[in-house]
């Protein structure tokens, strides 16, 4: 089952897991500070294929309160839209603190075949893809550079 968990902490924090990718996530800057992030989780489509939405309630009661009626009036503009096909519905989930689950969508991903094996590192993921392999040469890595004689002798001095 894959998933994507929306939520608070500091500012918003996401998770998404899938469990069969199609093609190569794209992961990369998106003007200035900001960043985008694309996927393709294979699925079969048929009676099982949907998306399984969990919002939680909010802590306060004010906030609770805006979750509810900004709902119910999502319900009433689905209503009177029913006929309208990918006519889109809204309403306001106030972010909680420290919430980073507040939202998940589970959904179920087509099983990978026997054999595919997906593996990435943090380096794919900054680059937008899985790292080449890289074979080992047999070679070392560079030594750091010493610090100036001038830095220690001052140390020693005390100053």
């Amino acid at each position: 089952m894959s998933s994507a968990e929306i939520g608070g902490d500091s500012s918003v924090e996401w998770d998404v897991k899938v469990d069969h990718v199609k093609g190569t996530p794209r992961s990369n800057g998106n003007g200035q500070g900001g960043w985008n992030q694309h996927g393709l989780d294979d699925t079969e489509f048929g009676k099982e294929a949907g998306f399984d939405i969990c919002l939680r309630m909010p802590d306060t009661q004010e906030r609770r309160d805006t979750f509810v009626d900004t709902l119910c009036e999502a319900c009433a503009v689905a209503q009177a839209h029913r006929t309208v096909a990918r006519h889109p519905i809204r309403f306001t989930l106030p972010i909680e603190p420290q919430f980073p689950d507040q939202i998940k969508i589970d959904w179920k991903s087509k099983p990978v075949p026997p054999g595919r094996r997906i593996v990435t590192t943090k380096a794919a993921v900054r680059k937008g893809g899985p790292a080449p392999s890289r074979k080992k040469t047999g070679k070392r890595s560079p030594k750091k550079a010493r610090k100036p004689v001038a830095k220690k002798a001052r140390r020693k001095r005390g100053r």
